[in-house]
């Protein structure tokens, strides 16, 4: 039986790693569907690449462009301690 104190709703965050062939389906299907379901945040990972991409669900629940990390950027989101 779960725990009655946790939420059960949606996570707070959604990490993808793309592989080679996903990057389609991660960025459209996948990215409407959390949108859907209400994940505050998305994150894309390409290994290859070495970027990340960060979506913050608006108001309208949507995405806004994802803000893009690569290389040896630093990466600390406000949202997470």
């Amino acid at each position: 039986m779960p725990d009655k104190g946790l939420d059960t709703g949606a996570p707070d965050l959604a990490v993808e790693v793309i592989s080679p062939g996903s990057g389609r389906y991660d960025r459209v299907h996948k990215l409407q569907g959390y949108a859907e379901i209400g994940v505050p945040e998305y994150w894309l990972v390409n290994p290859k690449r070495r970027t990340l991409e960060r979506f913050v669900l608006g108001e309208r629940g949507r995405y806004g462009p994802p803000g893009r990390f690569g290389g040896d950027d630093s990466f600390e989101p406000d949202t997470f301690p």
